[in-house]
């Protein structure tokens, strides 16, 4: 993915855009990005294995400098889990999606020598779908998408 840049308009610093919808309405707005925090940043995503090509959970995992108490759950209302997150890389002004997922826990660290900070695992969609449970009769003949499509309707 690409982001729009416009004639005249300055092209974005190389490195990481990590952002979190805090306020929970869809939008990832100025005030909503983290990256200033960020002190590293691991994804890891694919199949469980090469055989069986069944998507496993994707993970992100958050390491943030929490000096303000910023990520402390007990102290700030709007840090929660299941606000959405995404992270991206720039380099030379072109953007690559890294992750896109959900927050799955927050939890606050003192860090060596006392520095805080916060660790912040999220998980992608694929976590969601294996909450829910789908109950349909047994498909003979049938295309992965035709399963799909019975599946979701």
């Amino acid at each position: 993915m690409t982001l729009l840049l416009l004639l005249g308009a300055p092209k974005p610093a190389d490195g990481y855009i990590v952002e979190v919808d805090w306020d929970n309405d869809g939008l990832f707005s100025a005030s909503e990005n983290i990256t200033a925090d960020v002190i590293a940043i691991s994804t890891n995503r694919g199949f469980t294995d090469i055989l069986t090509r069944v998507p496993r959970i994707g993970t992100c995992k958050l390491i943030l400098k929490n000096v303000s108490q910023t990520y402390s759950p007990y102290l700030t209302a709007n840090t929660l889990p299941r606000r959405k997150m995404q992270a991206r890389e720039v380099y030379d002004g072109l953007g690559q999606w890294l992750f896109t997922g959900f927050i799955e826990r927050i939890e606050p660290d003192a860090g060596a020598k006392g520095s805080r900070r916060a660790i912040i695992d999220c998980v992608d969609a694929v976590a969601l779908l294996q909450l829910g449970e789908v109950l349909i009769e047994l498909q003979v003949n049938q295309r992965g998408d035709q399963i799909i499509s019975t599946a979701v309707s």
